[in-house]
């Protein structure tokens, strides 16, 4: 844990960058009760921890079968064993990309379907929400396109005149030159810039947008892209559940001692004592 920066020296002198702090999470193994069954059934399973607690049904925690304190097995007829893990759900890095808004340098309408900016993603992110600019209402069909241009994920919307915030929910994968545009179909008439640009918006070491299909001196339709990485678990030691099927203290019986019945002979009764 702590405060980190990088530093390195160039040809182009020396450069640092801005100071992470960094922290350690530490998940204690949750605690879990065993359960014995004195005939086959079905079982359930508390544990106990401090954020979302996952079972599994193997040692290494590749069989999800079960989220939640409480787990009810399916109907055993052996010995079962269940791991649990105290899973903590990290948030991953955020942020905006891109000119806030249209004011960026001259604007005017564009009525361009052909029209599209370029980006690369270097981890697998979400492309949440952008801003559209519109002239007149109507329906426009945004497409996530690869570096061909095949289409990926589109999305329609019905936009009202000016500033629109366009949830867009893309999930991008790692890779270079993705565009994201309007369909063949779509009409524009979405704002666009042509001075004041200075590509590439970045964001990062998750996305740039590097540029246009029309160059480095226009920038098109989408702004203030809000973008997210998923989140990611972090996960404490795994606790075993065990479940045990049928009577249980025969293994500690002590077979040294000596068993009396009486009385011999009996009608109707008997009593056992352990000498």
């Amino acid at each position: 844990p702590g405060v980190y920066t990088v530093s390195y020296t160039s040809a182009c002198g020396n450069t640092s960058t801005a100071s992470y702090n960094l922290q350690a999470l530490s998940l204690a193994t949750p605690a879990v009760n065993n359960v014995n069954l004195p005939v086959p059934g079905t079982a359930t399973l508390t544990a106990n921890g401090q954020h979302v607690i996952k079972w599994y049904d193997d040692a290494m925690a590749t069989n999800l079968v079960h989220v939640g304190n409480t787990f009810t097995t399916p109907f055993l007829n052996n010995n079962t064993a269940y791991y649990a893990a105290d899973v903590f759900l990290a948030p991953g890095q955020s942020g905006f990309v891109g000119p806030a808004n249209n004011t960026v340098g001259a604007s005017a309408l564009n009525n361009s379907n052909q029209r599209y900016l370029v980006f690369s993603a270097y981890k697998p992110c979400k492309i949440n929400f952008v801003t559209a600019y519109a002239g007149n209402p109507g329906n426009r069909t945004i497409e996530l396109r690869d570096a061909n241009g095949n289409v990926l994920q589109s999305k329609t919307f019905s936009l009202t005149t000016g500033a629109n915030l366009l949830n867009l929910d893309f999930t991008v994968n790692p890779g270079v030159n993705y565009q994201l545009g309007l369909s063949a179909t779509s009409i524009a008439d979405l704002h666009r810039n042509s001075s004041g640009i200075t590509y590439p918006y970045q964001l990062n070491n998750l996305l740039d947008i590097t540029g246009s299909s029309a160059g480095s001196a226009y920038y098109y339709f989408f702004y203030n892209w809000q973008v997210s990485e998923p989140d990611f678990e972090c996960s404490s030691p795994l606790a075993v559940g065990q479940v045990t099927i049928g009577p249980v203290g025969i293994n500690d019986f002590d077979f040294e001692r000596t068993i009396q019945v009486f009385p011999n002979p009996t009608n109707n009764m008997v009593q056992v004592a352990f000498a």
